[in-house]
């Protein structure tokens, strides 16, 4: 295992194409210019260190971007925006760091506006920040190759948006622990392919749609600790449905 700072000349290194330091104690802020230094890269994983401070938004320069994973660090600010012209990107991982902690604005989810523009992306994650603000309707115009769009652990609140059936693809869905309210839409059970639903804790409300039961690929429901009513008919729903505990919605 690495500690410490990593050295400014790898950072220059312009032929690289994957930057993998990965659960590490590595620690430090990642250059400004990481990606004008680094324009061929196409793979970066720097998850689970002690990386601080801002997202550089000059990753938009390594136009090529493939995977871009920062998880469990400390990194603060808002998410670049400038990411938007990364259109091949395919994961955007930021899961568990202080993402709009030091933003002071009570909108600070600008960036989902922006990623519609990355066309070819299949995994997001905004896990376990500071985000905050109202669910903005944009998100059913995120890539249609999205599969994964997790979002617990923050303060967003609203609710999830007509449309949601647009993400043909997902494959799992969590919004846990945030303030979201209101129904639950239909379109969600049009989601043939959901296998992991997670919308516990949260301000739900209204009677759980009967035609959740037709969501036959679901391995994993959780929607408790909610205001729903109703209950779902589980029949049709994979024999391998796990709940979480007291977050399980209840199934008969």
């Amino acid at each position: 295992m690495f500690s410490g700072i990593i050295p400014s000349s790898l950072y220059n290194i312009s032929s690289l194409v994957k930057f993998f330091v990965a659960a590490n104690q590595l620690e430090g802020n990642l250059p400004p210019s990481i990606g004008v230094t680094l324009p061929n890269l196409l793979i970066f994983y720097v998850g689970t260190n002690k990386f601080t401070g801002p997202i550089p938004a000059s990753f938009l320069n390594a136009s090529g971007l493939l995977y871009l994973d920062l998880a469990q660090n400390s990194f603060t600010g808002l998410v670049p925006t400038e990411l938007e012209t990364l259109r091949s990107v395919i994961r955007l991982n930021f899961q568990s760091n202080r993402l709009g902690s030091l933003s002071g604005e009570a909108n600070n989810l600008n960036i989902l506006n922006h990623l519609v523009n990355c066309t070819s992306l299949q995994s997001l994650s905004l896990v376990d920040n500071h985000l905050r603000g109202k669910f903005p309707s944009s998100i059913t115009n995120l890539s249609t190759q999205l599969e994964q769009f997790v979002l617990g652990g923050n303060l967003i609140n609203g609710s999830i948006p007509i449309g949601i059936e647009n993400l043909t693809n997902l494959t799992r869905l969590g919004l846990e622990v945030n303030f979201f309210s209101g129904s639950l839409p239909l379109g969600i059970a049009k989601l043939q392919k959901l296998q992991r639903l997670v919308l516990h804790t949260n301000n739900f409300t209204r009677i759980i749609p009967p035609s959740f039961g037709n969501l036959t690929s679901l391995t994993f429901l959780a929607m408790g600790e909610n205001l729903l009513e109703g209950t779902i008919d589980t029949d049709q729903l994979n024999h391998k449905l796990g709940t979480c505990g007291t977050q399980g919605t209840c199934l008969k």
